[in-house]
């Protein structure tokens, strides 16, 4: 969702270019995130979705299922602890752009 700003023009970049061509909403991050856990995020975003949730309403509920500690993942190290995905790095970086309803 960064992108470099143009006077008169506000932000320019990837999102941008997906609304342009077409796209009704781009769902994209403010930070570079990690993998796994993006994997889970788009899973349980989608499972919203479907289920006739509106974008919206679909992002909180994912959102409010990684603060409450309802999502795991396998540690990526053999012995490692999987990571607290409760942590907004993990979770508040998502947005959406364009018809968010």
């Amino acid at each position: 969702a960064r992108g470099r700003e143009l006077g008169g023009e506000g932000l320019v970049g990837l999102n941008r270019s997906f609304l342009y061509a077409g796209a009704r909403t781009v769902m994209s991050t403010l930070w570079s995130v990690a993998d796994a856990s993006t994997a889970e995020f788009q899973k349980l975003y989608y499972r919203h979705l479907k289920s006739g949730r509106a974008k919206t309403e679909a992002a909180r509920l994912t959102q409010r299922e990684f603060i409450n500690g309802k999502v795991r993942i396998v540690p990526t190290e053999p012995a490692g602890e999987p990571p607290d995905l409760s942590h907004p790095y993990f979770w508040a970086g998502f947005v959406l752009n364009g018809q968010w309803r």
